[in-house]
């Protein structure tokens, strides 16, 4: 009784729809300030969820390309379209529905400007990085403190689902079935991006990859770095975007200062801590896990 919704950025603001297995539901009474929280600071909102360029740099192409390499340094694809003049244009269609972005259109098509002195960069909440959330968004709402959001959030859908069954097939040797169900999602109406083609470890990276993005904002990402021992604390990295003229900007890559300590990381964060209160009353039968 379940399929893929043919519109990806729809499906976030109501849960009646074909691909929602479970979800928090919201109403009048029992409400949430999402819609206030994530706004754009252009439109009254906080603004308080603010995408990296570390993720932007993630989206691919139209052609199925990751766009950047390496996003302290920007190094671009060279077998992409990518053009770091217009960093905005021929990319995957969740990123446009999911990150408000400088010239991007938000409530009442009003341009969005993340521009050093544009309207989304003049107070003390606006975005680090050039980038406010679009995903979980409803425009025909009000952006107000006072109104009763009922946006619903996911916690399981059949996106999920195909991955996850993708992931698994993958380590059972079916690739084929792996990359039929990737593709599955790749192939939603209002995505339609190229079928991933490739194999082995080049496979597993696309699955991984393809989870970054078709799960972008739903609180996957930390658990699914852990368990597949991928993490680092690479920097997160942000824009700063100059106007020069009439829809000519300047794009300049900078290092966040509060994730730039890249020699803290231990293989330990992989796991968590076993409270000591715990390994007292197992009578010292239960380990600590190592490096901690």
């Amino acid at each position: 009784g379940y399929a893929l919704c043919d519109n990806y950025r729809e499906m976030f603001l109501d849960v009646a729809n074909s691909e929602y297995i479970y979800a928090k539901e919201f109403s009048e009474t029992y409400s949430h300030a999402l819609g206030f929280n994530l706004a754009c600071t252009g439109d009254g909102g906080r603004g308080w969820s603010t995408p990296s360029q570390n993720l932007v740099d993630a989206y691919e192409t139209l052609e199925g390309e990751i766009p950047v390499l390496n996003s302290k340094s920007g190094e671009v694809n060279p077998n992409s379209m990518y053009n770091p003049e217009k960093p905005y244009e021929n990319r995957d269609p969740r990123f446009y529905d999911c990150v408000y972005y400088n010239g991007s259109t938000t409530k009442d098509d009003r341009i969005v400007e993340t521009f050093q002195g544009g309207a989304d960069m003049l107070n003390q909440d606006m975005t680090m990085t050039s980038y406010y959330l679009r995903k979980f968004v409803n425009e025909k709402e009000p952006i107000s403190q006072s109104h009763h959001y009922t946006t619903p959030f996911p916690f399981f859908r059949l996106a999920e689902i195909y991955l996850n069954y993708a992931e698994a097939e993958y380590h059972l040797g079916n690739e084929d079935i792996a990359r039929e169900y990737v593709n599955k999602v790749r192939a939603r109406k209002s995505v339609n991006m190229p079928p991933i083609t490739e194999s082995r470890d080049a496979l597993l990276k696309r699955i991984y990859h393809e989870r970054q993005i078709e799960l972008a904002f739903e609180g996957h990402r930390y658990f699914d770095l852990r368990r597949w021992k991928i993490a680092d604390n690479a920097p997160i990295i942000g824009f700063k975007i100059t106007k020069n003229g009439t829809n000519d900007y300047t794009y300049e890559r900078y290092t966040l200062s509060l994730t730039s300590r890249e020699s803290d990381w231990k293989n330990a964060f992989f796991v968590l801590p076993i409270h000591y209160q715990e390994i007292q009353k197992s009578n010292n039968s239960l380990e600590q896990n190592p490096g901690y």
